[in-house]
């Protein structure tokens, strides 16, 4: 799978200097290689892309890997987060794996208007205290997982090999014919490799489209001698 930014340069900047021009190349043509990696990371679909942590492992039809099957959740509760943990713990050939953390990928909307919410209870003493998960969770935000919907799984699970062939951060380009009229210069960086989950339970799928708030709840607890409240 080849990878590959470009940006057009109109040729009056070159007057700007030698090095001011290599660092606003690098800079630009770094964060597009950046964001065309995430998204072949999180969400390819195999076809001349790698394959995304959320798509099938088989199951092909022309080249393209359908996504997973959501898992529905509505509530990060030590209940449902032990059943996604429990498909995670499947390892290949019918064997368990010990997992001690997970991250969770979601695009950002849905991170500050589903995810926040049912992470960020309220203690007892007013304050709130955010990021608030019944297992060990790492949060990453991506605009490459769809809308509504979130990726959890073992990052060391994910396979991603790059290379150039032309040493370390891939070798810069450039062509003065492409945008000629234009009086523009067009510079090139690109790179070879490609990437996939390691095993099918590497990573699950969540639909957190019905996500609801985390609420604090209080318990009475009757006896009789006393009544009790536990937060």
């Amino acid at each position: 799978v080849k990878l590959s930014a470009y940006i057009p340069i109109a040729n009056a900047m070159l007057d700007l200097g030698p090095a001011w021009l290599d660092t606003y190349i690098r800079t630009l043509l770094a964060e597009a290689i950046a964001v065309g990696l995430e998204a072949g990371i999180v969400d390819g679909d195999g076809d001349n892309k790698p394959l995304g942590m959320t798509r099938q492992l088989s199951g092909a039809v022309d080249g393209v890997y359908p996504r997973k099957d959501a898992i529905a959740i509505t509530a990060f509760d030590p209940e449902t987060y032990g059943s996604i943990l429990e498909i995670l713990s499947k390892a290949p050939n019918n064997k368990r794996r010990a997992i001690n953390s997970v991250i969770l990928v979601v695009n950002p909307a849905d991170y500050f208007t589903k995810v926040f919410p049912a992470t960020t209870p309220r203690a007892t003493d007013g304050r709130y205290i955010n990021n608030v998960f019944p297992y060990p969770t790492e949060v990453f935000q991506s605009t490459a997982v769809p809308s509504g919907y979130a990726v959890m799984g073992l990052g060391n699970r994910y396979f991603m090999g790059l290379g150039t062939g032309t040493g370390r951060g891939g070798k810069i380009e450039y062509s003065d014919e492409y945008k000629f009229l234009e009086d523009q210069r067009i510079y090139r960086v690109k790179f070879y490799g490609n990437g996939r989950p390691k095993d099918e339970n590497a990573f699950v799928y969540l639909d957190i489209s019905n996500l609801e708030p985390t609420v604090l709840q209080v318990k009475v607890v009757n006896s009789s001698e006393s009544t009790v409240t536990e937060a």
